[in-house]
């Protein structure tokens, strides 16, 4: 029994799509163990010109969904939300140096709060915000504000109310009728009015 063309063009058709499905299921895929996902970031000024003191704000994935108890056998208290800060010249480059030092991959999707320290604004944003012109994997509806003081001690806060310290922050900016402290923005909108 011969098979017609049109019966044998459906076969390799539905052959081709099938391989087409089955070969690039997973490319985009992220190994959630090892990455970590940025909630936010402090930029301070540093005493050497050109440097910051750039601190991340990372949701510990284990703590935050309930996974593991604190403490896990080594008598030290694991907290939901882990603050990390490194010197360097840009965002990038303390990406790329956290990434080193904790063995993980940096991801900026899940950043909701950008907080500048009074001093590092003082002393011009155009260095400090350039990265999130450049790259497209910054959540660009991120808050942004820009901290009396030091941008790392607002991101070591220990909120009591919320389990996420970006959650709080995002709440706190949000809802700026609470307080007239402050003035609320989305980083594409204040990257959009700056240019």
């Amino acid at each position: 029994m011969r098979l017609s063309t049109s019966s044998s063009f459906i076969i390799i058709a539905s052959l081709i799509g099938l391989l087409a499905v089955m070969i690039t299921g997973c490319w985009d895929m992220r190994d959630v163990d090892r990455s970590l996902f940025v909630g936010s970031i402090g930029v301070d000024a540093n005493d050497v010109p050109g440097e910051y003191n750039i601190t991340f704000s990372f949701p510990v994935a284990r703590m935050v969904a309930g996974g593991q108890e604190a403490g896990g056998g080594g008598g030290k208290e694991v907290k939901p939300v882990m603050v990390q800060s490194t010197i360097a010249s840009s965002i990038t480059e303390a990406a790329t140096n956290m990434a080193l030092r904790l063995n993980r991959d940096i991801f900026f999707d899940h950043m909701r709060i950008v907080v500048i320290g009074e001093e590092a604004a003082r002393q011009g944003l155009d260095q400090i915000i350039d990265p999130f012109f450049r790259q497209a994997e910054f959540n660009r509806r991120a808050r942004i504000a820009i901290a009396e003081g030091e941008a790392k001690k607002v991101l070591e806060i220990q909120p009591w109310v919320e389990v996420l310290k970006a959650d709080y922050l995002e709440t706190i900016l949000i809802n700026q009728t609470l307080s007239s402290k402050f003035f609320s923005i989305e980083l594409g909108d204040f990257m959009h009015n700056i240019h």
